[in-house]
């Protein structure tokens, strides 16, 4: 029966007609073979009923004997296909209505009693649940004689359920919004969906038709090319082609094309899917141009424009073109970042932050009067209105800002009397000039007055002595100073001085080490090379801490992976000292110039006093020199080289030392105050107003300010501008960037506006104009110690 199970009921009958005609034969030759003779007609039908059986029982179908009434007379079915659910054995004899539900039974016998009434062939289906699923059936009622019926039950359900899905997907295909086609490896095609029709006015049967005809962007050449190309990717292709279609409207498509093959793999079928993109092109398109258009009006208004994201610790999504000019930040550095990263004053974004806050909790529209300070350091002043921008779901909500400018209306007067200086002044050379007899003019006169003052207050013979003699000198000094501006020739200059004393190197490297090692990154190492015996040489400490402290951070400034090796060894009768790194090297055209004045291959500033031209100053008066070698991509080694007993410039040790390291042995009696000031008389007057009440350190120029800073530790800063080697202002943005939190006063003869504004610009937080009063110098301090 196994060679059966597979065929087709009609393939079945066709093979029993087949048995039929070898019988035949084998009867029809019985009276010309002697074989055949022995072929009687019992064996005919045995024949007959052994094939007829086996055919019977190889059939998919249930086939019965009903009689009249609906009673099972014979199953000459297999078990298998009996499709009731009851074995052959419990169904004879039985009637329908005993086996069947009822709604099956009643369309059965419906069915049966036609067929008996016309003598014709009935189809009858129903459905039937078997092992909890439902099956579908056909069931075709066939006269045999005037008492009995043959029924042919088939199980249709997988049929059924294969067109139910085959139309399920016809009706998806064909409401589909893509244009859907298929075709031969030649271009025939063989179907296409109902979006294709419509398309391309199709009707009919296109499978004459040949794609390259349809479509007006292929021809055959470029099919050709299409299939090679999908062969060379692999069977997938995407792309997006433009066109017109039937009615000449273009359209752009977003094509994605496959290569299938047919079920016995001999023959190949190119699905495409083509997707109609034009109207959301065109969407795009205005989208763009509307972006563009509010763009444009937003970044040509006169007025700041922003938003923040309150869910983003309030950074910024947007800055117009307004605000880039005026803050001097361009929308690429402050889109994404808060007001902390973007504001050079650290107080502005304070401000800003709590405004924010404020219209946070609030809720409620919030508008005031507000200065900041731009990146050039200027000082502006704005109107400001922020505003809620609330979201659903819970979304934090957005905070749009707008603020117009109104420094030229609170200044006017200011602006006028610049504009009428910058009106007289023949160019910058004549400015520069009149700001430094300024400077000059004060600070005499600073002496002058200050003392004068004290002198009506004290009783001391000793002092009133010394404070006549400084007046007197600063007479003396101002009418220098007038036939200095007569004769417009005087400019002042400063010089380095050195205190050569014994130096412990280990102490020394090993210090420097410690202030370094915090500050390097954690994928670099900082090495202190400890081979190197214990020694003690005669040097300037502090000068020689200078140049190692500068070498090794301009290492860290260009090593983020590998290490930084320092310290030093003995070479006959002097000291090589080297910092070496694995950065990123210097390029050889690069090294003749590195160490010559205001050459700059980092960030710092020019000319600042940390740079390798003074380093290579300080080596040199040292009595040593310094050299480079370096590999792009490798890393570059210092050395520098001075005599192990270094000799004294001036022989003596300047009393202003000694004066700091006096100082230095009480500092746990007061606050201590650093006063930067390079005029004694200055420095004096400062002492008599406040040194009773505070320790007083003094620093000549910008250099020692820094170097005090870090060894002293004061508690506020006391910055004069204009000084020789390094001015106060250099002096003030170094210090701010390794201590934030140090109170620096300007103390200054500049008296200009845009004088004040660097100075804030620099770091310091107060400004005070030379001279000054003893009570504006204590209220000052008041504020910060």
């Amino acid at each position: 029966m196994e060679v059966y199970e597979h065929l087709s009921r009609q393939d079945l009958l066709n093979r029993i007609a087949d048995l039929e005609k070898q019988i035949e034969n084998l009867s029809g030759k019985q009276d010309s073979s002697v074989c055949s003779r022995s072929v009687t007609t019992e064996n005919k039908r045995n024949l007959e009923k052994q094939f007829g059986s086996k055919a019977l029982e190889a059939l998919p179908d249930m086939l019965s004997v009903l009689d009249y009434e609906g009673n099972y007379v014979e199953l000459v079915s297999s078990e298998k296909t009996v499709h009731v659910g009851n074995s052959s054995a419990a169904m004879l004899g039985k009637n329908i209505r005993d086996i069947l539900p009822k709604d099956a039974y009643e369309i059965i016998k419906t069915n049966l009693d036609q067929v008996i009434h016309t003598q014709t062939t009935g189809i009858a289906c129903h459905s039937l649940p078997l092992n909890g699923e439902k099956h579908f059936f056909e069931n075709r009622i066939i006269p045999l004689d005037d008492n009995h019926v043959l029924c042919i039950c088939r199980d249709k359900t997988e049929a059924i359920q294969t067109q139910q899905k085959l139309e399920m997907v016809k009706s998806a295909v064909n409401n589909s919004i893509e244009e859907i086609y298929a075709c031969t490896i030649e271009g025939n095609l063989i179907f296409a969906n109902a979006q294709f029709y419509n398309s391309y006015h199709l009707s009919g049967d296109i499978r004459e038709q040949k794609i390259y005809d349809i479509y007006p962007d292929i021809t055959r050449d470029s099919w050709q090319t299409q299939i090679q190309n999908l062969r060379e990717a692999n069977g997938t292709l995407k792309y997006t082609t433009s066109h017109k279609n039937a009615d000449g409207t273009s359209i752009t498509l977003e094509i994605t094309t496959y290569i299938v093959k047919e079920y016995d793999e001999e023959k190949e079928i190119v699905w495409t899917f083509g997707r109609n993109i034009s109207e959301r092109l065109q969407q795009q398109r205005k989208i763009r141009e509307l972006n563009f258009i509010m763009d444009t009006i937003l970044n040509n208004v006169p007025v700041y424009l922003f938003v923040k994201d309150t869910g983003n610790e309030f950074r910024y999504l947007y800055w117009n073109k307004a605000f880039e000019e005026h803050s001097g930040i361009l929308a690429d550095h402050a889109l994404g970042h808060t007001d902390y990263e973007i504001f050079p004053n650290p107080e502005d974004a304070r401000k800003f932050r709590e405004d924010d806050l404020r219209l946070l909790t609030n809720g409620e529209k919030i508008e005031y009067q507000e200065d900041y300070m731009t990146t050039s350091g200027e000082i502006r002043t704005v109107n400001t209105i922020k505003t809620l921008v609330p979201f659903e779901d819970n979304k934090p909500p957005f905070i749009i800002g707008i603020a117009w400018d109104i420094t030229e209306l609170k200044n006017t007067e200011t602006a006028l009397i610049e504009a009428r200086i910058k009106a007289e002044q023949s160019d910058k050379l004549k400015s520069a000039f009149l700001a430094n007899m300024s400077h000059e003019i004060r600070t005499p006169l600073n002496a002058i007055v200050g003392f004068s003052r004290l002198i009506a207050e004290t009783q001391d013979p000793e002092e009133l002595r010394q404070y006549d003699d400084i007046i007197n000198l600063n007479a003396e000094l101002l009418l220098q100073l007038i036939n200095d501006i007569l004769d417009l020739s005087k400019i002042e200059a400063g010089t380095l001085e050195f205190v050569m004393k014994p130096v412990d190197l280990k102490e020394l490297c090993q210090s420097l080490y410690n202030t370094h090692l915090h500050k390097t990154q954690s994928n670099v190492r900082l090495i202190l090379d400890t081979d190197a015996p214990d020694m003690t040489i005669t040097s300037d400490n502090n000068r020689l801490a200078q140049v190692i402290s500068n070498l090794i951070t301009n290492a860290q400034k260009f090593t983020t992976e590998g290490e930084i090796r320092f310290g030093y060894k003995q070479k006959d009768k002097n000291i090589e000292f080297f910092v070496q790194d694995t950065g990123i090297g210097i390029a050889p055209q690069n090294l003749e110039s590195i160490f010559n004045r205001f050459v700059k291959l980092n960030n710092f500033a020019q000319g600042s006093g940390l740079g390798l031209s003074i380093c290579q100053m300080i080596i040199n008066n040292l009595g040593g020199y310094i050299e480079v070698e370096s590999a792009v991509g490798k890393g570059s080694t210092f050395r520098f080289t001075i005599p192990i007993d270094g000799k004294e410039k001036n022989g003596k040790t300047p009393e202003r030392i000694t004066s700091i390291q006096n100082k230095e042995k009480h500092m746990d009696q007061h606050k201590v105050i650093l006063i930067t000031e390079d005029v004694n008389s200055n420095f004096l007057l400062l002492k008599a107003m406040i040194g009773k009440e505070y320790d007083l350190v003094r620093a000549v120029n910008g250099k020692e300010a820094i170097e005090l800073n870090k060894t002293v530790h004061p508690d506020l800063i006391l910055m004069d501008i204009k000084m020789p080697e390094m001015d106060g202002l250099e002096a003030t943005r170094i210090i701010r960037q390794e201590d934030k939190n140090i109170p620096i006063i300007a103390l200054t003869a500049f008296a200009f506006e845009s004088d004040k504004a660097e100075a804030f610009a620099a770091g310091c937080n107060d400004f005070l104009t030379k001279p000054v009063s003893i009570e504006q110098l204590k209220k000052a301090l008041g504020k910060y110690i």
